[in-house]
């Protein structure tokens, strides 16, 4: 369930299994808060919001809105967060598996909380600091845009020969290895990048795989394109491989005209 926020457009988004726990009232109070939080630079595409901070005997809790400006649903994977002071001095940092948000709409803002242990804490009562919620990494780089996918053409007989062959010289699986390959990357004219992965299986049971979180990363080690792809229900059985290329639109590619010698992938 999504309310209007007139003031910037956005849309409040709650995680699925928080809809139905949720108040109107606590909605009321989230739209009202929402409303006051600051402006942003025109052509920001995510911002973190950090609202509360509550220490625990064992945590500190720390509760923040990411705020979606994009036209795209997005996902985020893990992410280093910490809580600084106005001197850029860190106060607690910890890395956390943001997936667990869920997909976040697009034009949408979602709260959320967190839970830094106490080994991750580094100053006593923070509450009691000026304090902001930062990412350690580029913000625009670190979460994933949702990508519509569309079925690629078929392998030529001639491509599907050269997949075999390649199969054939790649070393064997180890009993129990799942091997994810990057096997072949294109950049078109029109700006989009199609990526092509090979994924060998010898684990004993099924695997179910549907959903893909990529970041392309190019010679220099830097992110040149990222995307989350829902391909529907794909069941990859022991001894078996799974072959898909992935097409990239131009608002998804970090860096046009990338070094591709030597390229990899990080999946989510």
């Amino acid at each position: 369930m999504n309310e209007q926020i007139q003031k910037n457009g956005l849309s409040l988004s709650l995680h699925p299994d928080k809809i139905i726990k949720t108040s109107d009232l606590e909605k009321k109070l989230l739209l009202e808060e929402i409303s006051q939080l600051p402006a942003v630079e025109s052509g920001t595409s995510v911002a973190l919001d950090g609202i509360f901070t509550v220490k625990y005997e064992d945590f500190l809790q720390v509760g923040f809105y990411i705020r979606n400006y994009l036209d795209r649903a997005i996902i985020f994977g893990n992410l280093t967060l910490k809580v600084m002071n106005n001197s850029e001095e860190v106060l607690a940092s910890q890395v956390f598996r943001l997936v667990e948000m869920g997909q976040i709409p697009p034009r949408s803002v979602r709260p959320w909380q967190v839970h830094f242990n106490n080994e991750n804490i580094f100053a006593e009562d923070i509450h009691q600091h000026k304090w902001k919620l930062a990412i350690e990494e580029d913000i625009n780089q670190v979460y994933l845009p949702k990508i519509e996918d569309t079925l690629p053409k078929p392998l030529s007989s001639e491509e599907l020969e050269k997949l075999k062959d390649f199969i054939r010289r790649d070393a064997p699986l180890a009993a129990g290895e799942l091997r994810v390959i990057p096997y072949d990357i294109k950049q078109q004219i029109e700006g989009t990048l199609q990526v092509s992965l090979l994924i060998r299986s010898n684990v004993e049971k099924s695997l179910l795989w549907q959903e893909f979180g990529i970041t392309v990363i190019d010679a220099s080690g830097q992110a040149m394109a990222h995307g989350f792809f829902d391909i529907g229900r794909n069941i990859i059985e022991a001894g078996t491989f799974f072959f898909r290329t992935f097409t990239f639109p131009p608002d998804t590619v970090l860096i046009n005209n990338a070094d591709i010698s030597n390229w990899t992938i990080r999946l989510l």
